[in-house]
């Protein structure tokens, strides 16, 4: 910098006094253009160093994020749980239901009719779902239930009530069930299906 300084005052003793305020002037604007200069390049350094980071930060972030998620899958694939239960609904349990509930529809519990012609309740049916839930988890609260009635069940026939857990929420309290009943000997023929919330204590 000592050198520039003197070569420039040699240069300025050498001209005539009516240019020495033009170069002067020059010589001013050149220092700042080059001020500028490397004041611009230092912070378009610091500009793509910070954005570098931040890319770096996000990249770390969205890493966490999966490894996190992966974590909770194989967490959820060791508690998964399926619970199920097999009975047979005799004319003696659907009439005592119908009598409980005040639902005494011929098609449920007429006399006339043979056995295979009445129908369970349906109701009924989806009351082996909270049984299985409340015998389980003692002290659980049921908080939802869904139904779509697929087939009519027969009165005497042998069914088997499935519940499946595919949700918690809330550390585990609330959770989500997946429910079937299917016949017995054709787990292909659902009689009902549908969802239920439950909280467990």
């Amino acid at each position: 910098r000592g050198t520039l300084l003197s070569r420039r005052q040699k240069v300025f003793d050498m001209l005539p006094r009516a240019s020495r305020r033009g170069y002067t002037l020059f010589c001013f604007h050149f220092c700042s253009s080059s001020r500028f200069c490397t004041r611009t390049s230092m912070r378009s350094s610091l500009s793509s160093s910070r954005e570098e980071q931040r890319g770096k930060t996000r990249d770390e972030t969205t890493a966490k994020r999966f490894q996190s998620n992966a974590a909770n899958e194989k967490d959820g694939a060791k508690r998964a749980l399926v619970l199920s239960k097999t009975r047979t609904f005799a004319r003696e349990d659907v009439e005592q239901f119908a009598k409980i509930t005040g639902d005494s529809n011929p098609i449920h519990v007429s006399r006339t009719a043979t056995t295979d012609d009445n129908i369970v309740h349906g109701a009924l049916l989806v009351s082996m779902f909270p049984a299985i839930v409340g015998s389980t988890f003692p002290g659980a609260k049921y908080l939802r239930q869904t139904a779509m009635f697929r087939n009519e069940c027969p009165v005497g026939a042998r069914v088997t009530a499935t519940v499946r857990k595919v949700k918690e929420t809330r550390g585990g309290k609330i959770v989500e069930f997946e429910t079937k009943v299917r016949c017995a000997e054709d787990e292909g023929k659902v009689y009902v299906d549908g969802f239920a919330l439950a909280k467990i204590e």
